[in-house]
Order: structure tokens, then C-alpha cells, then sequence
């Protein structure tokens, strides 16, 4: 039935943990590296470079 495997798919993602590449970065950062994980936002890659320093620079304030 396509119905219940579509259902049975979306909650099997839904439940998954974190992707393993996500968790070994992190792991790596901490434990290898000695550092915290920064939850800076970057910048849209389109984003034109006046508007990203703009950006940076009211997020210090």
C-alpha cells in the first residue's frame, strides 16, 4: 500500500536522529580541537558583501 509505506517513511525521518556527519564535526570540535561550536549565521551565499558587513556589524551592538 502506498499510503502506509509513504506514512511509515515520513515518520521514520521524522524520528531519525542526528545525521552521523553532524555529530562527528561536533564531537571533533569539542574533543579534538578544543573549541565551542558557534552558532554564528552565515550569510546567504547571494548576499552582496556591503549588506553582509552591514549585518555583522549590528549583531555586535
Amino acid at each position: 500500500n502506498g499510503n502506509e509505506w509513504t506514512v511509515k517513511a515520513i515518520k521514520n525521518i521524522a524520528s531519525s536522529g542526528y545525521f552521523s556527519s553532524d555529530r562527528t564535526i561536533e564531537e571533533y570540535a569539542k574533543d579534538i580541537w578544543g573549541v565551542k561550536p558557534s552558532r554564528e549565521k552565515l550569510p546567504d551565499p547571494h548576499e552582496p558583501k556591503e549588506l553582509q558587513d552591514q549585518t555583522k556589524d549590528a549583531s555586535k551592538k
